[in-house]
């Protein structure tokens, strides 16, 4: 998946669509990763960042010298890591992830991203 100029908001906000299309749709899937949701309560308690403008901005804010969206891949496996799953009924990967999301792009440390 192409992402614009790498910005983690704008992956935030992809997910907020796919977030309300499971709710408008009637699918019975959890997703973790909607505004206020698992994710971002996890990230709250984890490091105590302020969540009012999304995880997205938490998470660039303090990326410090590394790639945010590449940190947010990370924060990702290690909120899975702590025994947080979709638990879901639908095809969801990573963390609520659409399985989509990074297909077809490799990165060093992940081959998912």
């Amino acid at each position: 998946m192409w992402i614009r100029g790498r910005q983690l908001r704008d992956l935030e906000t992809i997910l907020l669509g796919y977030g309300v299309a499971l709710e408008v749709h009637g699918v019975n899937e959890s997703f973790h990763l909607n505004p206020g949701g698992p994710f971002g309560e996890w990230l709250h308690a984890r490091f105590g960042w302020s969540m009012s403008c999304g995880w997205a901005q938490a998470i660039t804010e303090n990326a410090g010298t590394e790639d945010p969206l590449v940190l947010f891949f990370d924060l990702v496996d290690e909120y899975r890591t702590d025994g947080h799953t979709s638990r879901q009924t639908g095809t969801a990967g990573r963390a609520g992830v659409p399985e989509e999301i990074g297909a077809g792009q490799k990165n060093q440390d992940h081959d998912w991203l």
